[in-house]
């Protein structure tokens, strides 16, 4: 039982602490998106207001704000942006 209570105590430290931020959503969200960045680049839009980021401190999210729907953009969980 101490085992295992240790063991998820490290996962969620390691979660945690490698956690991505914001900036790195960004950047797969502009690799992702790159058509439309291109746009909003060229129309002197801002890119980054399209999207709402989401820190649930051991994963995040960043959803599209710009459709009604507001659909998962990205996932990110152990330092990688899905």
């Amino acid at each position: 039982m101490k085992r295992i209570v240790f063991l998820l105590v490290i996962l969620m430290a390691l979660t945690y602490f490698t956690n991505p931020g914001y900036e790195k959503h960004l950047n797969k969200l502009k690799e992702k998106f790159a058509d439309e960045y291109a746009q909003f680049a060229e129309s002197g839009g801002d890119f980054d207001a399209a999207f709402e980021y989401h820190n649930y401190y051991f994963f995040s999210t960043t959803t599209d704000k710009a459709s009604d729907l507001h659909e998962l953009a990205t996932i990110g969980i152990l330092g990688f942006v899905l």
